[in-house]
């Protein structure tokens, strides 16, 4: 699928966020925007490996995974009119994702919990491929850390980790509250340099 047709539907996409968002005012809308590209590559783009039959997407970010919800709901996991019952009593949808949703498989919220649930799941699983998105304001989380070392001991190929670089936690800019980076050098330190990271 070219870049422009991808834009397009990802602009869809968070107009569908935006609306169910505001109209039930529950959430935190910028971080599921934030998700919007990362998730219309995978589940739209034909050159990324993701298989949405097939892989499990993991929200380690379980406040932007109400994102999913639209891309969801256009694959027929649910009818499209449960995106405006979001937050509803009588609606299947709720303001983190959890396993109970179609399509989902995790409930988050305590930051850093969901890499080390993901990495547990790789370890059970290892013939299916297990994506987690990961917030980079929640890799202050030591938790973080000692799920990499699990994932580089236990050599967890089918884990694939994804960080939303957008800069930002809830109280400001990352490199100015705690210094990140170099993100990519972290993390090559626990799978060796012979491994893709980008």
């Amino acid at each position: 699928m070219k870049n422009r047709e991808l834009e397009k539907i990802a602009k869809f996409i968070r107009k569908q966020i935006f609306e169910f968002k505001t109209s039930s005012g529950q959430g935190h809308l910028a971080s599921s925007l934030s998700l919007v590209d990362i998730l219309v590559s995978l589940f739209y783009d034909d050159e990324t490996d993701f298989n949405h039959e097939k892989d499990i997407v993991i929200f380690s970010k379980a406040h932007g995974s109400p994102a999913i919800y639209p891309i969801l709901a256009d694959f027929d996991y649910f009818p499209k009119d449960e995106l405006e019952k979001y937050c509803r009593v009588g609606g299947i949808l709720r303001l983190h994702s959890d396993w109970t949703i179609p399509g989902c498989y995790h409930i988050g919220g305590s930051l850093g919990n969901g890499l080390g649930y993901a990495s547990g799941l790789a370890y059970a699983n290892r013939n299916k491929n297990i994506y987690v998105i990961l917030g980079d304001a929640e890799l202050y989380e030591g938790s973080i850390w000692e799920s990499l070392m699990f994932i580089s001991h236990n050599k967890l190929s089918n884990l694939k980790i994804i960080v939303d670089r957008n800069g930002l936690g809830i109280l400001g800019k990352t490199e100015e509250l705690l210094k990140l980076e170099s993100l990519v050098d972290k993390f090559k330190s626990f799978v060796g340099s012979g491994k893709q990271i980008n």
